[in-house]
């Protein structure tokens, strides 16, 4: 196998491309959009995407968007992100700020220039380990309750003649791992 990284929405627009050289693309969460344009591979696994802050202001519980109407809410460009929370957005009742990636938001989120960021819990975590000190991830802290929960998936442009037969292949692989234990013991490396 041979991984390229894009930006999200770069990824998305190469794979869909006639005649696209790749054969999937790694990692995303169901949306009705791409269920046109796409088949989704067996969920590789479940994830919470959670509220990242910092921890000299913390958000407290919070029982609907409303209740975030006081933060700036960091997105990432080419995320997928609840329907109701997307709606409220696009209704101003929650002010957000896009940025290319979440990287770029973590960086924000530690300058104070947003007081939240949704991400999943292990995604945010591997990239706060890969690209940030230790005392500037001891700044942060996310609420317990989730966003969404929702599970990642490979994708296969319906538009590549080989989509199913590739999608057939790597669920066979995928499942095979999770029988004899291997993919078990990958999800533990990616939490150590």
């Amino acid at each position: 196998v041979r991984y390229e990284f894009l930006p999200w929405e770069r990824t998305y627009q190469v794979i869909m491309g006639e005649g696209s050289a790749y054969t999937a693309s790694a990692y995303w969460y169901r949306s009705s959009e791409r269920e046109q344009e796409c088949f989704y591979s067996e969920p590789l696994n479940e994830e919470e995407m959670v509220f990242f802050f910092r921890k000299d202001k913390p958000l407290q519980n919070w029982g609907a968007y409303t209740d975030l109407s006081a933060f700036r809410i960091g997105t990432s460009q080419g995320i997928t992100y609840p329907d109701d929370f997307t709606q409220l957005v696009a209704q101003g009742a929650v002010t957000v700020e896009e940025a290319n990636d979440d990287e770029t938001n973590f960086k924000k989120l530690l300058a104070g220039k947003i007081g939240l960021f949704p991400t999943t819990t292990v995604a945010g975590y591997e990239l706060l380990r890969s690209n940030f000190t230790a005392s500037e991830i001891e700044q942060l802290d996310y609420h317990p309750k989730p966003l969404m929960v929702t599970t990642g998936h490979l994708l296969f442009a319906r538009n590549n003649p080989m989509a199913e037969e590739n999608l057939r292949i790597f669920n066979e692989g995928l499942a095979k791992l999770k029988s004899d234990g291997t993919y078990e013991q990958m999800q533990a490396d990616l939490l150590a």
